[in-house]
């Protein structure tokens, strides 16, 4: 039997699309997981901090680089870097000129556990 493979999907719930930020949903062959491949060009999120209060991100860094702020702790990624976003911690993300970024969240990632908040902690 052949092995599922991913597939890149626009029209799922994460699949979007504003400036400085795109996103294409991945297919994964599970219902314990999703990805998305996200572009950006601009600071995310635009003010404050984004906070996830269910699912945890895997994300690898496929071009460009970032400053990645997470629970007041700051990283500079470049291509090819790992890095795990924990559940409940604020995170923001500041692209230097462009990054390019593949993650895969489970629990599957959804609008509705996802938040922004104005404090790193």
């Amino acid at each position: 039997m052949a092995q599922d493979t991913p597939t890149a999907n626009s029209s799922e719930t994460l699949g979007a699309s504003t400036e400085g930020f795109s996103a294409i949903d991945i297919n994964l062959p599970t219902t314990t997981a999703n990805a998305a491949e996200i572009t950006l060009t601009e600071r995310y999120p635009e003010n404050g901090f984004a906070l996830n209060t269910r699912s945890e991100m895997i994300v690898r860094i496929l071009e460009g680089g970032v400053v990645f702020i997470c629970d007041g702790s700051e990283k500079i990624l470049q291509e090819g870097s790992v890095i795990i976003v924990p559940i409940n911690k604020p995170y923001c993300w500041m692209p230097q000129e462009y990054v390019k970024l593949y993650t895969v969240s489970t629990p599957p990632w959804t609008a509705e556990q996802h938040r922004n908040v104005n404090t790193p902690k």
